[in-house]
């Protein structure tokens, strides 16, 4: 998986991206709805997590070693 893009309500799972290091390109549509990310969802993804912004219902380790690579 190289890009995702939400468009409607999702709720991203427990380590569902789990080690994606390819997913470098994520889209939050601005009518899209994330109510909830969990635990490690996107644990070393290579993405800019700031797209979630404004997301409700966060984990606090959602986004561990997440991040664009250099």
């Amino acid at each position: 998986i190289y890009t995702l893009e939400f468009v409607g309500s999702a709720d991203v799972y427990k380590r569902q991206f789990y080690m994606c290091k390819n997913l470098s390109n994520v889209t939050v549509a601005a009518t899209a709805q994330i109510t909830f990310i969990g635990y490690q969802a996107f644990y070393s993804c290579a993405f800019d997590k700031s797209v979630f912004e404004g997301a409700s219902g966060v984990d606090a380790n959602a986004f561990q070693n997440c991040g664009p690579k250099a």
